[in-house]
């Protein structure tokens, strides 16, 4: 290892060093903690270059979901399948082809996207936190599908990586950044509404120009018995 190659270290101080732990120790031993310190800093340096890797192969995908027109139409039309309700058994027989084609293809990019995070492939962090939602809504809609589709096929294995992922994120999931006060809560409350007057409510100046009610009579009590009672 050549110190004149390691740009802001002063040569000088490290040579004192160096000669320090040469003495201390002995050639051997210097040139073993030299092969140590360089097999960890390469593999760090693997390391760091690897989740770098990661990172850019799901902002690509990321972005090419984002500008997939496609996808994006499909899985509009999958959504308005979900909210008018899904009709299993005719999205599993020949008349439903179609609307199956659409449910499948969000189904399989979804897995594949699993599948990658599984195998290291891609940045799960990053992942999770741009469809985490999308992804746990999804699958909680179209979890009848899917069984019904393994039952169809007789196997357990359609969708099954897509199945890890979800129970990967319900037991660790996607935490909030921020998260609102008590004050906030009461800021964005709603304010409260006037009294309504009612329709048949006499306005001011019809109360000033009512007359006034005689005071109602006053009834004479009778006077107490002063008679002892035996």
């Amino acid at each position: 290892m050549h110190f004149q190659q390691v740009p802001g270290i002063d040569f000088q101080h490290v040579t004192c060093w160096w000669n320090v732990i040469k003495d201390f120790l002995g050639a051997p031993w210097v040139q073993n903690l030299i092969l140590a310190i360089t097999a960890v800093i390469g593999l760090w340096t693997l390391g760091a270059s690897s989740r770098q890797e990661r990172r850019r192969a799901t902002v690509d995908v990321l972005l090419e979901t984002l500008d997939d027109k496609e996808f994006l139409e499909t899985r509009t039309a999958v959504r308005g399948l979900i909210e008018s309700g899904l009709n299993i058994p005719l999205l599993l027989s020949k008349e439903g082809a179609a609307n199956r084609r659409l449910v499948l293809t969000i189904l399989s990019r979804y897995e594949f996207m699993a599948a990658g995070l599984r195998e290291g492939a891609f940045d799960e962090k990053l992942y999770q936190r741009m469809y985490h939602t999308n992804i746990l809504t999804d699958w909680d809609n179209l979890q009848a599908f899917i069984i019904a589709l393994r039952i169809q096929r007789n196997t357990e294995t359609p969708f099954q990586e897509l199945q890890q992922l979800v129970l990967r994120w319900k037991k660790h999931p996607l935490k909030a950044y921020y998260k609102l006060s008590p004050k906030a809560d009461a800021s964005h409350a709603p304010p409260a509404q006037a009294p309504v007057a009612q329709a048949n409510a006499p306005t001011p100046a019809q109360t000033a120009s009512m007359p006034a009610e005689p005071p109602a009579p006053i009834q004479k009590q009778a006077p107490y018995s002063t008679r002892k009672v035996d």
